[in-house]
């Protein structure tokens, strides 16, 4: 089992930033944080991975009016959403207190820490280039 993967959102995620914090286990925001597209507002297209995941993440048609209206999304709209984990603070995800981010903290913690283990029996297991000779 891989590690999972946290983002932590203190401010505002745009562009390829949402892609890469959709494509996230977790996503955990602060009450600043702050959710857009962007692409759309200069002409382009979607790009950064956000066409895949967010519209598995979201639905298609609200990932759709994301991408067209270019909406810029609290982060309690992103939490209505099912886009992020919002712990509520303002100190940041990773300091923060809250009984739900130290829980998400705690069960990511742990999950690295079996993955780290199964990683380092697996390197300990695979023969050496010495041992074969």
């Amino acid at each position: 089992m891989r590690a999972p993967v946290i983002a932590e959102v203190n401010g505002t995620v745009a562009g390829a930033g949402l892609g890469l914090m959709a494509a996230a286990d977790f996503a955990i925001a602060s009450e600043k944080a702050k959710f857009t597209s962007a692409y759309t507002k200069i002409g382009l297209t979607p790009d950064g991975s956000t066409t895949w995941f967010l519209p598995r993440l979201i639905g298609h048609r609200r990932a759709k009016e994301l991408f067209l209206l270019n909406r810029l999304l609290s982060a309690e709209e992103a939490m209505a959403l099912g886009l992020s984990q919002s712990c509520g603070g303002s100190c940041g995800p990773v300091t923060c207190r809250c009984s739900s981010c130290r829980a998400t903290r705690q069960r990511a913690d742990t999950r690295l820490r079996v993955g780290q283990a199964a990683s380092d029996l697996e390197r300990r297991c695979e023969p050496r280039a010495a041992d074969e000779a």
